[in-house]
């Protein structure tokens, strides 16, 4: 089976959309599945992620071979020549830049040697296109088309806001890089998997990442532009390209789905659903040939119509996140018998920081000696790091920035208890990655990480038979109720109410000083997790899918 996975951002940044894509499509190749990718990269830099390696110790290292990044011209200088990069990728641990490389689309000053595509953009006069002509802003009404969670749309926009961009293209000839290797050898190094090489593709459309749209009243209309370029793009490239494929599966982008059908493209297309918040103005979910999704997403997907959606949830990889010595105490000066607390989370609103900072602020101040360690980035990661500094706390917190995926089980089984303090999760990966670890979790009452840590009635699907919205309320007023500040106990760890900074405080002070009940519950988080999260599982029944789907298109 030949399969294809379209992300966005799949180098630009690694989200739990991006972790997925490549988990499930690593697992996927080992079981005989040819991989393949594509990926938007901004129009005059290259990418800030390397594509992965495969091998025993997951999908994020990112030494690669010389690889060609070729930039078709269609058709100028005569014969259609095209110009060829050689890119050494070097070390690194997710925050991939190449060594050496000019991405510039121009042709000028290129020696002679092979051009490149150019691309001319016009500004200021508006197009309406139909489906297959590069999208605006105004056509297919177009106020929405990505995921709110995953692109923070606001509705700020004015009444008198014009509904259409002034960028559009007259003619865009640059074509996507293409590259494919094996995975990483050494000389004294087997290789350590039996998986085949996948093929890494990307298209140059404009990227708006660096843009504060969440900020500025209109901004989302950038960051949709952003993606509805691409999505155009991409089934443009997909439809040019079908003979190579079997199926297409997509992060979302609804728009594409539209596009792509549009066009009258014949492959299957699976869409997945990250958060139940997502927005689709033009009904590309339910022109899609198959839907998947994973914990609060599935009830909500229903919910709007597709009551076929399969449940593909988030996993581990067993090989990867297990319970193991760490050296992470070691190398950081950190006593073992210090009670170490962590939160794996990008800094973004819902996720929370002030709230488990005020927590840990009452924590110490009720006599902890706990040490509070916060892994990720994001926009918010300064006021946070403000935010301790003026509550002195900085001998006490530590900040590891952005954390590569292969250093994440050390820091896991170095830590004591996963907190979590967000307003709301569809899933959490960091969740069930600590749970494989053998750690008990202190949470929030945020949608679905509570229900990874109670026993539940489950249907053939592993879908809860009681409503994510239903339950959230109950739990909610049976805490609401409780007056001397206690948290719910479940199996597998602690749960307060979203908010609730003082019953925080008194769950990780509680937890903190009961060792027996943190090695009972880890020990359910490995039996459980397991059983119910392993990718290997997961990828068996994601390729009975796709043989039923490319089965009813042949």
């Amino acid at each position: 089976m030949r399969i294809l996975f379209i992300n966005r951002m799949l180098s630009m940044c690694r989200g739990g959309g991006e972790t997925f894509d490549l988990e499930i499509s690593r697992h996927l190749a080992g079981i005989g599945c040819e991989i393949s990718y594509l990926s938007g990269i901004p129009l005059f830099s290259g990418a800030k992620l390397s594509a992965p390696v495969w091998g025993a110790g997951g999908t994020e290292d990112s030494r690669l071979k010389t690889i060609d990044h070729r930039l078709e011209t269609e058709g100028r200088g005569g014969e259609g020549e095209s110009g060829t990069l050689e890119v050494e990728w070097g070390e690194g641990n997710g925050d991939f830049r190449p060594e050496t490389i000019d991405h510039r689309p121009e042709a000028e000053d290129r020696g002679g040697e092979g051009e490149s595509g150019m691309l001319e953009v016009e500004c200021g006069g508006e197009r309406e296109l139909g489906n297959a002509g590069m999208p605006g802003l105004g056509d297919e009404g177009g106020d929405g088309g990505i995921s709110n969670d995953q692109q923070g749309m606001s509705n700020d926009r004015g009444e008198n806001e014009p509904r259409t961009a002034n960028l559009q293209p007259v003619t865009c000839n640059l074509q996507p890089a293409t590259c494919s290797f094996e995975p990483k050898t050494t000389n004294d190094e087997p290789r350590t998997t039996n998986t085949p090489p996948y093929h890494w593709h990307t298209i140059r459309t404009p990227y708006f990442g660096w843009f504060p749209w969440d900020k500025v009243r209109g901004g989302w209309r950038l960051r949709l532009l952003d993606f509805k370029w691409f999505e155009w793009a991409a089934a443009r490239w997909v439809l040019k390209h079908e003979k190579e494929f079997d199926v297409v599966q997509v992060c979302e982008l609804p728009f594409f789905v539209n596009y792509y059908k549009s066009m009258g493209g014949r492959l299957p297309v699976v869409v997945r659903i990250t958060a139940p918040n997502y927005s689709d103005p033009v009904g590309g979910v339910e022109k899609a040939d198959a839907v998947i999704a994973s914990g609060m997403s599935i009830e909500f997907v229903k919910q709007n119509g597709r009551m076929d959606v399969v449940n593909i949830p988030n996993s581990i990889d067993p090989d990867v996140f297990y319970p193991a010595q760490s050296t992470f105490r070691e190398k950081h000066g950190i006593s073992s018998e210090r009670v170490m607390f962590l939160y794996v989370a990008r800094f973004q609103g819902f996720k929370n920081h002030p709230l488990l900072i005020a927590a840990f602020e009452q924590y110490k101040a009720n006599g902890g000696e706990g040490l509070l360690i916060l892994a990720g980035s994001g926009p918010h990661e300064q006021s946070v790091k403000k935010l301790v500094a003026e509550k002195n706390l900085m001998d006490d917190v530590l900040f590891l920035g952005e954390v590569g995926y292969s250093e994440l089980p050390d820091i896991y089984n170095a830590s004591d208890i996963q907190v979590i303090s967000s307003d709301y999760e569809s899933f959490c990966f960091s969740a069930i990655e600590s749970m494989a670890c053998a750690k008990p979790v202190i949470t929030t009452d945020n949608g679905w990480v509570p229900v990874l840590l109670a026993k539940r009635e489950e249907d053939e699907d592993g879908v809860s038979h009681r409503s994510p919205a239903g339950r959230r309320r109950k739990t909610v007023d049976l805490l609401g109720k409780t007056k001397d500040h206690r948290p719910q106990t479940l199996e597998g760890g602690l749960v307060v109410p979203c908010g609730d900074a003082k019953v925080l405080s008194n769950a990780m002070y509680s937890l903190s000083n009961d060792n027996a009940s943190r090695m009972r519950m880890g020990q359910r988080n490995v039996d459980y997790v397991s059983i119910h999260y392993c990718w290997r599982k997961n990828a068996g029944a994601l390729l009975d899918l796709y043989v039923r789907l490319r089965s009813h298109a042949v």
